[in-house]
């Protein structure tokens, strides 16, 4: 079954927006979602990352008629997401990728009824279907080219007849288009249901579509600074979106060819921001094109994954034929961080009775060994290899030591392993790289 898109625009036209009376539904969803788009050459970044991710959240409904003579309707709400193509038709059946169905409770509700729903759709759990990257947290994705509909009936599952002898079960449909026209959709609703003539037909629905509240991770800019006769390049990362991101890895390429390590960024908080430096003496000679990429495989769901790549053409010119050796001369003043102690509650963990079952005070010790003053600086604090907490501190001298605390640090009986990092983001100049981290172990008792 096939319908026309200028048919379908006009049926929309005639439901969109109607007040809801004080009234109620229904039922059980089933969610069906179909025909999710190929990859495409559209997209800024890889080919099947979406331009954004969408909820619907089904919050109540009111009955005009439940469609049962007997007893109260056994009503079923069926919810499907349609991939419309180029050719201005949609596709409500396989048009080559498998269907999914969610099939959630049955409810009973009787004629001029209201039943509160509050559920998310797609109902899938969080850990999702890998066929279409869907789940419940990280929503429908919506991707750039494509437009969709969302589209909705309900059905009485009563298999009864009414006074005349006729099975009447379907109770209507509503349509909401999902475009990157309508911001894919976003918005409350309050439609009544149609028949597939455009008359008014036996149910209202009030219900939500947001953008899935996710973290949303950005390659803001690469920014250059030189220190101590070094060349750097800095990529900056925001979060954007609307949830903390949790660790997230950055792919670094030298002309398309990755560079020998991936590392793990700190977790940012909404509005936050973290940066990743790269020598420049890392890279080839000649003209290079030095890339960053955010989460490459894909493991932080985002409300656009579209933004997550930037990308920087850089010049080096070929390293000049050997001559005389030149004269030495004294080594740059380099500052040097690293993290002498780690303390619990005022003192060095000996491993027997350091903390308590609950909230903690863990204490890192930052030195500057070098022999120039280092600048602001960040410390990160992870439990068991989870980070729990990041804070910064303005500067160090050289030869001077500072404590940077974190405050309320949970920790569960028995043991744990503390590591702590300074500048985990790279962004100090230092003479040595390997010596910023320090891990401890520490028993936790019950707290009495």
């Amino acid at each position: 079954m096939t319908f026309a898109w200028t048919a379908q625009r006009a049926a929309v036209a005639h439901v969109a927006h109607r007040a809801m009376p004080t009234v109620g539904l229904v039922a059980a969803l089933v969610v069906t979602v179909l025909g999710l788009p190929a990859p495409t050459q559209a997209q800024p970044a890889r080919s099947r990352d979406p331009a954004a991710r969408v909820q619907l959240i089904v919050k109540s409904a009111h009955i005009l008629d439940d469609h049962d003579w007997h007893s109260e309707g056994d009503l079923q709400l069926e919810a499907k997401l349609l991939r419309c193509s180029a050719t201005d038709t949609c596709f409500p059946g396989n048009d080559g990728m498998a269907g999914l169905t969610d099939h959630l409770e049955l409810f009973d509700a009787s004629s001029d009824e209201t039943v509160p729903l509050n559920v998310v759709i797609p109902k899938l759990g969080d850990q999702g279907h890998s066929g279409y990257d869907l789940s419940e947290r990280a929503g429908y994705p919506m991707y750039a080219g494509a437009e969709y509909l969302l589209w909705l009936d309900m059905y009485d599952t009563d298999d009864e007849l009414d006074p005349a002898g006729v099975r009447w079960e379907y109770l209507g449909r509503i349509y909401v288009w999902l475009t990157p026209g309508n911001d894919w959709g976003v918005g409350s609703y309050t439609p009544r249901s149609f028949w597939t003539d455009g008359g008014p037909a036996d149910y209202y629905l009030d219900f939500e579509i947001r953008r899935t509240p996710l973290p949303d991770l950005r390659a803001r800019e690469i920014r250059s600074f030189d220190a101590g006769g070094l060349q750097y390049r800095c990529v900056v990362v925001d979060n954007v979106g609307s949830e903390p991101s949790g660790l997230f890895q950055l792919g670094i390429r030298d002309s398309g060819v990755p560079l020998s390590r991936t590392p793990t960024l700190p977790a940012l908080e909404v509005g936050a921001s973290t940066e990743h430096c790269v020598l420049l003496s890392e890279l080839g000679d000649g003209q290079r094109e030095l890339s960053f990429a955010i989460d490459e495989a894909r493991q932080v769901p985002e409300m656009d994954e579209a933004n997550n790549r930037i990308a920087l053409v850089v010049d080096r010119t070929a390293s000049p034929t050997p001559g005389p050796t030149p004269m030495p001369t004294p080594s740059a003043a380099r500052s040097d961080l690293t993290i002498s102690a780690i303390e619990v509650n005022g003192r060095t963990p000996d491993g027997k009775d350091d903390c308590k079952d609950g909230k903690n005070d863990v204490t890192a010790v930052v030195k500057n060994t070098g022999n120039a003053n280092a600048g602001a600086f960040a410390v990160s604090l992870a439990v068991d290899k989870v980070e729990v907490g990041s804070e910064s501190a303005p500067g160090l001298d050289a030869g001077q030591e500072r404590e940077v605390r974190f405050e309320h640090v949970r920790l569960k009986k028995g043991q744990r392993t503390l590591t702590a990092t300074v500048d985990p983001a790279k962004r100090v100049a230092e003479a040595d790289e390997a010596n910023n981290t320090l891990t401890v172990t520490a028993a936790c008792k019950d707290d009495d």
